[in-house]
This record gives C-alpha cells, structure tokens and sequence, in this order.
C-alpha cells in the first residue's frame, strides 16, 4: 500500500473513523450484482399478486408536502469549527443539521431494499428486531431486547422492548413484527429478502398463495413473538433477521401488496421507530428528517439529518465536502492527498467486507465449459490493476469469502497468466468472432479505468469485449430478470456468514425469490448451503463452506478480483462520528442519535 494510504490509516486510527454512507449512483447487489455508490440488490420486479395479509386497497399514508423550491432545505456550508466550539467539542451540543449525499435512484422501499443507500436511510428512520455488532462476531438487541433458542434450534422466542413509539405516536407490538414478516413473503411485494425467510414454517407455502397464514410466526402477547422454523438455521439471527425494518401495521395493512413494492408508495411518507422522522422528500434532490423526540434509544441531538444531492460521482461529492456542502462523503482515492491539506477535513480509509467480482452468465452457451470462465480468470491482472489502477485502495482475492479467516485453505490462486488463459480457451474450442459484453454500472473514474484496462486484457488473450456501462435503473432488467448480461462487474457487500451466498448460488434462489441471475446449477453446492444452516458449531461449519469455496473457485460462476477499501472525508465539525462508524455495508448500525455537530447549526 503506498506511503501516502498507510498515513492515512494511521490518520484514521487516531481520528475517528466514519461510516461509508454510500449512496452514489451506484451500488453492490446484496444478492448480486447491484448499481454503484451503490446498491445491494437491484429492485425486484413486481411478480403476479397471490393471497396477500390485506385486501382492501387504501391510500399510502399522507404525503408531507415537500418544499415548493427545488433545493434542498437550507443548511449553512459549514468549515472549520471556531475556537470556542473546539473548546466545547468535548460536551454534546444540541441542534445543527448532518449533511450527507443523497445517491442516485435510491430506493425508499423498507421491505424491498436494494441499495446500500437505501439500507442507511433505513437505520436513520427504522429498527429492525436485531442487529449485528460492529465486529460483526456477535448479535446484539434492537426492538428485541432478548431472546431464547429452543434446544432444537427450531424455536426463537424474541421478548421485545417495552414503550416504544411510532413517529405518530402509536405503540410498536408484536403485530407489527409479525405484520411485517408476513408482508416480506407476500409474492406481490416482491421483496428480495423472501426466499431467505423460507426457513419459517409455512413462509414458503404463504409465498406460493396456497395458505393464507404463516404457521411459524406466532403472537403471543404484545410484547413476545415467536418464529418456528422447518429445521435449524444457524444464520438466521446474523443473516436474516438483522436485514429487516420493521414497518407499522396499522399505516400498511390496508395498501395492497402490488401497491406496496411500487417505489412511488414509499417517496409520499414514512413511520418507523428510529431516532429520525420523515419530514420532506424530493426525488432526487433530498430528504430532510428530523428528529423524534420520544425516540427509544434517547433523544438525539441533532435537529435535522439531511441527505442532499449534490452530483452523482465521487469527484462531486470531493468537491461538496471542501466547500462544506456536506459533512461526509466518500473520495476519490486521486483526492485524498489535496483533501488531506484542507484544514474542516479530516481524511481516512477504511477497508470494508465488499467484494469485486465479475459474475459469468453461465446459461450462455459459450460460458457452459468452466475452462472458458477459468480463461478469464487467468487473463485478468488482478494484482496488477488493483496497484496500477485502483491505487491499492484494495485487496485482491480468490474466494468469495470477505476475511482470512473464513477462507479456505489451498484454492487456485489464478495468477495473472495470458498465455495458459489463452490456451484454455483454445481446449473449450472459443470462437475466434465471438464478442461479449463487459458490462459495469459504477460511474467513477477509476472503476471507469478499470474496465478499460480488463477490456485489453481481455483482447490478449484472444476474447473480444464491448464495453455496456449501465444506469443503475437498469440493472435489475438487464441482469436479474432478463439475463441479457454476459459478464458484469459488480460488488456484494457480504455478510458476516457465508450463508448469505446460498442466494447468489444455490440452483432454486432464482428471481425474483432469490439472486442466482448466472442461472449456476451444482447439486453438491445446493446441499452444502442446506447443511451449513443446520450446523451449529462453528469449525464444523467452517468446513461446509470451505468445500463450498473449493467448488465456486473450481467453476467459477463469480470470477473473484478484490475486496473493496474506501477513501472518504467529513467535517471535523462532527462529533462522535465513532457512533456511526459501524460496518459499512449492514444497516441498523447507526447510532446517530449519538453524533453532535460542534457548531450546532
């Protein structure tokens, strides 16, 4: 890593680290390939309505009327704080707004979330039932304050918070978190979290609108709820359940399904339970959230959160940050020297569990022999680009697995080899005209370079690619539900436990239930994933997903390049930043409440 990024780290280390917010134009696909700065999962398509928890259709909550002039709601460009407010940045300040940028097509749904964007505007306004700790190595409470797991492992009963309130006052029950789990397996929401919860009991047959109930989600009074699940799944607390938001039954349960997974329902108003609250939206421009005084977690200091947009690439959001237009913003790593200079700033890096790859169409005929895919993993410089092109703002890798110690031992490293990368494609008999596309949707510089650079790369070893550089909005068409892609570079902000990727491999985890848009199909693979879940010691697990990353490596439906660093800057007006420095890429991790702003405006 160069000289100039270790310093950085080591400026970041003293400093206080802060939270890639992430949302640019783009995004990584929590169930594969998403859009830039940058989505988790593209949106799901709207499937055919099936038996649904309501029937009849009313109107979305009411709209907050957005303001009448097209900025955003007026919050000072802010500098350096002033001497008297250093003196006082030791002690909460009350009041001020956080700036923050606002991505691009970002997707306000709460049960159908696919941008990492989306996910952060989440933790602001909802909870979910539990959460991951920012180590990621435990699972702390959120609007459960505790729970117990039968000896089987087939029972969690969660005993939830006491006196908690909606944003319009109403008390959070247990209703609401069985309303909600109901409503993320009902078929036409078309929520990208629904195969995953087929591990409760009758989740699936209520997807599938042969039952109008889901047996294993049970109340048992207003504060206690119960999951039974069709056998034990190990991942299910860090997985599953700290993915979710949990919505209000008594605003939803009169919308109709099909009304719910339009994006539009969800840009007129929002109630949820976190230390922030709706106030004004307007598409692609801002969101202003205030704070909610009777909040569970305390009262936050701030007035105001406000995302904003102020361009859709990471050069203009650099540029916003010098000029105090926001508080926080992820940087071109080419930036961070000149930034580093400005005296508001302070810079760091952060490396992050979000892994680069390039999946593989493997339902195209010329991509069926894994010698082609194998070819391309050979031919691609990985080591090289990552140092020459992405600045060393990343690790490269082999496996799918997000640390060392959830990889396997021993797999094929793939070193950059053109020549034996040429050979393979020769032995699969590659068509000497056949072209691809090498398809992308980030729009940064670098990534932009990046894939210029794998072009020629591509081209020596005798593989002719087109470059398709998409809009984020037309990913979920181009690669989940049409399948027009044939190789696409994209991220996966990967979880904490290998599970996650049953969506992403398993033959049945096709769309819009699950996110197998390569159409990948290895019996050996599918029943791994189904006993990963059941085992719960954990060196025994290790074992079941080793195997898995032996097999992934061998045929290569995901071509591994690297795990993802960011550069970033915030204003040193902001206190306590360590607060919402959690895990970049898993929601409800936030505890904004606890971030001041020196100045207090």
């Amino acid at each position: 890593m160069p000289a100039r990024l270790r310093s950085l780290s080591l400026l970041s280390a003293i400093l206080v680290l802060m939270l890639a917010v992430w949302l640019s134009a783009c995004s990584s696909p929590a169930a594969a390939p998403a859009p830039a700065a940058q989505p988790t999962a593209a949106p799901p398509q709207a499937a055919a309505p099936t038996q649904a928890p309501a029937a009849k259709a009313t109107e979305a909550p009411k709209a907050t009327e957005a303001p009448k002039a097209t900025e955003a709601p007026k919050a000072a460009a802010t500098q350096a704080p002033t001497a008297a407010a250093k003196a006082a940045a030791g002690s909460p300040v009350t009041g001020g707004t956080l700036k923050l940028p606002l991505g691009q097509n970002v997707d306000l749904n709460p049960i159908g979330v696919r941008t990492i964007g989306a996910d952060y505007l989440m933790s602001v306004m909802y909870d979910g039932l539990v959460q991951t700790s920012a180590n990621w190595e435990t699972v702390e409470p959120d609007l459960a304050e505790k729970w117990t797991i039968s000896p089987d492992g087939t029972k969690y009963t969660f005993n939830l918070r006491k006196g908690v309130k909606w944003h319009d006052g109403q008390p959070f029950t247990a209703a609401d978190v069985e309303f909600t789990y109901k409503t993320f397996v009902t078929k036409a929401v078309t929520s990208r979290f629904a195969q995953a919860l087929f591990a409760i009991k009758g989740a699936k047959d209520f997807y599938e609108g042969t039952t109008d109930k889901v047996e294993g989600i049970k109340v048992v009074d207003d504060n206690t709820i119960e999951f039974t699940l069709t056998q034990p799944n190990s991942a299910l607390l860090t997985t599953v359940l700290s993915l979710h938001s949990i919505i209000p039954k008594h605003v939803w349960q009169d919308v109709k399904p099909e009304e719910l997974a339009k994006p539009g329902t969800w840009e007129k108003s929002q109630i949820g339970t976190g230390p922030f609250k709706w106030s004004k939206y307007e598409p692609d421009k801002f969101l202003e959230l205030v704070r909610f005084d009777d909040a569970w977690q305390g009262k936050p200091y701030l007035d105001k959160v406000l995302f904003v947009r102020v361009g859709t690439t990471t050069d203009a959001q650099a540029i916003a940050l010098e000029k105090g237009e926001l508080d926080y913003a992820t940087v071109p790593a080419t930036e961070m020297d000149r930034l580093g200079k400005v005296a508001s700033l302070t810079m760091g890096e952060k490396a992050i569990y979000n892994l680069r790859f390039f999946a593989v169409n493997v339902d195209k005929p010329y991509f069926k022999d894994k010698r082609v895919r194998q070819a391309l993993a050979y031919g691609i410089d990985r080591v090289g680009l990552c140092e020459a092109v992405l600045l060393s703002v990343c690790q490269p890798t082999n496996t799918i697995a997000p640390s060392k110690g959830l990889m396997a031992a021993n797999l094929p490293e793939y070193k950059y080899d053109p020549t034996k990368a040429a050979a393979l494609l020769k032995e699969a008999g590659w068509p000497a005209n056949q072209e691809i596309e090498l398809s992308f949707y980030y729009n940064d510089q670098l990534s932009k370079d990046y894939i210029a650079a794998v072009q020629r790369q591509l081209d020596k070893i005798g593989m002719k690619a087109k470059v398709v550089q998409l809009d984020s909005s037309a990913v979920q068409a181009y690669y989940y539900q049409d399948r027009k892609f044939d190789i696409m570079y994209g991220g996966f902000g990967i979880a904490p436990d290998l599970n996650e990727f049953a969506q992403q491999f398993v033959s049945t985890a096709t769309w819009p239930a699950g996110a197998n848009a390569t159409l990948y199909k290895n019996t050996r693979v599918d029943e791994l994933f189904a006993k990963g879940i059941q085992v719960a010691d954990p060196a025994e697990r290790k074992k079941v997903y080793d195997e898995v990353q032996t097999i992934l490596a061998d045929e290569l439906p995901w071509v591994p390049l690297h795990l993802l660093e960011i550069t970033y800057g915030f204003n040193k007006r902001v206190q306590n930043a360590d607060a919402i420095a959690r895990n970049w890429n898993r929601p409800y991790q936030w505890n904004i409440e606890k971030v001041w702003v020196s100045d207090g405006k």
